[in-house]
């Protein structure tokens, strides 16, 4: 909002910002989450979705206002000096590329200096490793931690020669280690939010329908097994895509609180999500063994209802792989 404000303000003399974002709010969300999973020991599939299907349903249905807001624009008209500072350990935006990027776009601006402040966190304040907060709390309601040392320094001295009529050279500290790179959202057709909207719909409608068909036709001896497979199949899938499609926008919804405890690098809930997923495969492979045998004493009737699961089935498998469940 800072550089947004001056540059299209003309009695606006010089600009300083802390922990600014180089990349747009739902791609430093997601490199965000990314990094707060890979803390708690998180890694693979969980992490990877976030900047997948799940990101672009928030992000293309408004559920994330200003998703793809592009600092960039602003930046490049800035023709007043710059002080850019981030915290060493900022896990809200990237910072080695944010830096990086500010220090290539602002061009214009006839001072850059670009500050990295040691044992900081994004909002400036003490922290070992950008997840805790050092220092007694300074007031009630005050956010936890003390700021850290040379905080104010860095931003008085700074202004002090801008009001002395004194301009700083441009500099650019040596940039923090960056474990995780953000991840720039898929564009592919399938991923969009709209395709995977009518897909999902399309599953819900189809298996549900499966469902209720399976309980209201009657079926001969032959064509039971059947019939209980086909029913355990939309189940089973009625679940998977419920439970992948809650517990993933949850965690980008409530910055990764919903992971819950982790086991072998995944979240509990990620495991039995692709155990269930496992299920679906065999339930769907049961499905189209027991009708492809008890094909000659199917109705009409029962071969659409098994007919129409099963491509319920083909297509949750694609809809499964694109949402990560059978990844490692």
């Amino acid at each position: 909002m800072a550089p947004l404000a001056a540059s299209r303000s003309d009695s606006i003399e010089f600009l300083v910002t802390l922990g600014a974002s180089g990349v747009s709010p739902l791609r430093s969300q997601t490199w965000s989450l990314a990094t707060t999973l890979r803390h708690r020991g998180v890694t693979g599939s969980p992490v990877d979705v976030i900047a997948g299907p799940a990101a672009r349903l928030l992000g293309e249905t408004g559920a994330f206002p200003e998703a793809d807001f592009d600092p960039l624009p602003a930046l490049r008209t800035l023709h007043i000096p710059v002080l850019a500072l981030w915290g060493q350990y900022d896990v809200q935006v990237p910072p080695a590329e944010s830096a990086t990027i500010l220090t290539e776009e602002l061009r214009a601006s006839p001072s850059v200096t670009i500050g990295i402040l040691p044992g900081a966190a994004h909002n400036g304040r003490s922290t070992d490793d950008g997840f805790d907060r050092l220092g007694t709390t300074p007031g009630p309601g005050a956010p936890r931690g003390a700021f850290t040392p040379g905080y104010f320094d860095a931003i008085t001295s700074w202004v002090h020669k801008i009001a002395t009529g004194t301009l700083p050279t441009s500099s650019v500290d040596a940039l923090p280690r960056q474990t995780v790179n953000s991840v720039d959202l898929s564009h592919s057709l399938w991923t969009s939010a709209r395709i995977q909207l009518i897909a999902t719909a399309a599953l819900i409608l189809a298996f549900a329908a499966g469902l209720l068909k399976s309980f209201t036709d009657p079926s001969t001896r032959p064509t039971r097994t059947t019939r209980r497979f086909a029913r355990l199949l939309a189940c089973s899938g009625l679940l998977s895509i419920f439970g992948t499609v809650l517990y993933v926008v949850s965690i980008l919804a409530f910055d990764a609180r919903t992971a819950g405890p982790i086991v072998a690098s995944r979240p509990l809930a990620w495991l039995i999500l692709q155990i269930s997923a496992l299920l679906t495969v065999a339930l769907l492979a049961g499905t189209a063994t027991t009708a492809v045998r008890a094909r000659s004493h199917l109705a009409v009737r029962n071969r659409i209802t098994v007919g129409g699961v099963l491509l319920a089935g083909c297509l949750w498998l694609a809809w499964a792989t694109t949402w990560g469940v059978f990844s490692a």
